[in-house]
């Protein structure tokens, strides 16, 4: 099974800061919030989970729409050229914040960490 708190945030902690949760303290933007949707078994070869089926959600928060747009598709093609799919994504106006919200998808191999596009 892959975690995807250790598989995503250095993958791009150049472009933005990840947490499992909003911060309750005072945030730095631009601020990502990293969610866990699906981690299903793929292939299982001789009684053995081979390939792992991820599926996570990142909301990038800031205080200006532009610079939040500017690091969503900054991350959105990072996470796209290493391999995963991006299912969906939107833009929602939150508690005088702007939050562009992203869902990616992909096909781990657990031996060898090469993820694959389902």
């Amino acid at each position: 099974m892959i975690d995807v708190y250790t598989l995503v945030p250095p993958m791009i902690k150049d472009i933005l800061r990840v947490e499992p949760q909003f911060p309750d303290a005072v945030a730095k933007f631009p601020l990502g919030i990293l969610t866990p949707l699906d981690g299903g078994s793929g292939d299982i070869i001789s009684g053995e989970e081979r390939y792992a089926l991820v599926m996570f959600q990142i909301d990038v928060y800031d205080t200006e729409l532009q610079r939040c747009s500017e690091t969503a598709l900054k991350l959105s093609q990072r996470l796209i050229s290493r391999g995963f799919v991006r299912t969906s994504g939107g833009s929602i106006r939150e508690n005088r914040l702007h939050r562009q919200t992203m869902t990616f998808s992909a096909k781990v191999d657990e031996h060898t960490g090469m993820i694959f596009r389902r």
